[in-house]
Parts: C-alpha cells; sequence; structure tokens
C-alpha cells in the first residue's frame, strides 16, 4: 500500500520506538475504519487493517493507528491492557437488562442486548482519550493529512450521531444511552475546537451535554504525562465521573 510521506514517518516511528515491524493489510465488513494488533513476543508484528471502505482515507486511518500504538507503548510500565471484571460486568449487564427499557422484551433478547451495550461502552471509554490524542497529534504533525482528517472525523461524527435516534432511546437504559453520547460529545467538542466549526456540537448541545462535555474535555486538557500515562489517567479520570471506576483494571505487558 503506497501511503503519503507523513503517514509513512509515522509508521517508521513507531518501528524505531517499539523494535517491531508494522504491516498493513485491508479488510471487509469492519464496523470502524481500522483494526489494530499491537505486537507481542508471539506475535513480533504491529498489524493494522484498513476497512476497504476507508480506503479513500488510507493514510489519515494509518496515521491515527499508528499514534495510538505510540500512545501505548509510551507507557513507562509496559504495554497497557485494560481489561474488563468479568464479574462486575456480569452485574452490569444484569442491571442494564432489568431496566425499564429492555425489561420489555424476552429475556434472552434483552440480556445479549444489555450485554454489547455495557461492553461497548468500555471500549469507547477505553478508546476515546487515545483517538483524542491522536487527533491533536495529527493537526500538528502532519499538515498533509488534514484533507482526510476532515473527511473522516466528520464521517465518525455521522455514525455517532445514530445513538441519537428516537428507535435508540426505545431500548437503550437510558444511563448507558447519555454516557455512550457523552462521550460522543466529547469527540465533537474537541473537533470543532480544532476544525473552528461549531455544528458538530449541535446535536449533543440540544440534549444538554454541551455543559458535561466541557468538563470532560477540560480533565483531559488537564491530565500530564507522556502519550501513554496521560491515556490511561484520562481513561480513569472519565471513569470515575461516569460511575465506570469498578468495572475494570489495568495490567502491563513487557514490551
Amino acid at each position: 500500500m503506497s501511503l503519503n510521506p507523513d503517514a509513512s514517518r509515522l509508521i517508521d516511528l513507531v518501528e524505531k520506538q517499539t523494535g517491531y515491524r508494522v504491516t498493513l493489510g485491508t479488510t471487509e465488513g469492519l464496523a470502524t475504519d481500522a483494526q489494530m494488533i499491537s505486537a507481542s513476543a508471539s506475535h513480533p508484528a504491529h498489524l493494522i487493517d484498513i476497512s476497504t471502505r476507508s480506503l479513500a482515507v488510507a493514510d489519515y486511518v494509518t496515521a491515527v493507528q499508528c499514534v495510538m500504538l505510540l500512545t501505548m507503548w509510551s507507557h513507562p510500565r509496559g504495554v497497557p491492557q485494560f481489561e474488563p471484571i468479568e464479574e462486575r460486568v456480569d452485574q452490569a449487564v444484569r442491571e442494564a437488562a432489568q431496566s425499564p427499557r429492555l425489561a420489555k422484551y424476552p429475556k434472552e433478547a434483552a440480556a445479549k442486548t444489555a450485554n454489547s451495550l455495557v461492553t461497548g461502552l468500555l471500549l469507547q471509554l477505553r478508546s476515546t482519550p487515545s483517538e483524542l490524542i491522536a487527533m491533536e497529534y495529527i493537526r500538528r504533525e502532519c499538515p498533509s493529512l488534514h484533507r482526510q482528517q476532515s473527511d473522516t472525523v466528520n464521517a465518525v461524527l455521522r455514525r455517532n450521531s445514530q445513538g441519537l435516534k428516537p428507535e435508540v432511546k426505545e431500548f437503550a437504559p437510558a444511563e448507558i444511552l447519555e454516557k455512550s453520547l457523552l462521550l460522543s460529545a466529547v469527540v465533537a467538542l474537541l473537533w470543532g475546537q480544532i476544525s473552528g466549526s461549531t455544528a458538530a456540537m449541535l446535536p449533543y448541545k440540544s440534549i444538554g451535554l454541551d455543559t458535561k462535555a466541557e468538563e470532560l474535555l477540560a480533565d483531559f486538557r488537564a491530565v500530564p504525562g507522556e502519550l501513554g500515562e496521560r491515556s490511561q489517567a484520562v481513561v480513569d479520570a472519565w471513569a470515575e465521573k461516569l460511575q465506570l471506576l469498578g468495572l475494570y483494571l489495568w495490567t502491563f505487558r513487557p514490551k
């Protein structure tokens, strides 16, 4: 895959700082723009698979994954591993399945939906700080990717806004939905500050999430440290505010 100089430079930087090569591929059917597997002793290469529907912005997508790898591998304690605590997640799933919006469905369907919503929220909590770090890094360090960044982020914002549809409110427990929308609002808020556009935040202002999003973004701004330490600290700070702190723990894999 032929990449532009900024994306190629980030690949070189990842390989230099981690000691492992980066392998690029494509795949169909992803819900996101890419999936990434970090290298380990048993898998001695970083794998970045780009969705075939995102090939037009492959340079930017590759750059984002590279910044995420740099973030992960910069932590002084090792490569951070976000690990849900099974019994506590199971309890959160049971509580969600019994919420008024899901309790009206058959138990099996309610449990399956609740599990998807709870685990999806934890994934969003884990990934959003790294996404924000990558967004700022690329805007600052990779001017040739600005056009692809605008196209990609605006597409992400459109996908995120699906959570605002009335049919989602029919089944998603109110507490889980608000937390997910709040994390999406932080992405919209930061992009609005970077791009100078206020349009991205309008849907979230309309449901009163703008002030809470500003608080979470302030937490993101206030956390010191290098890439990896900062990402982990922001996850924990947000988890405390969102009452998700007891659902996971951090372990660190040797580099």
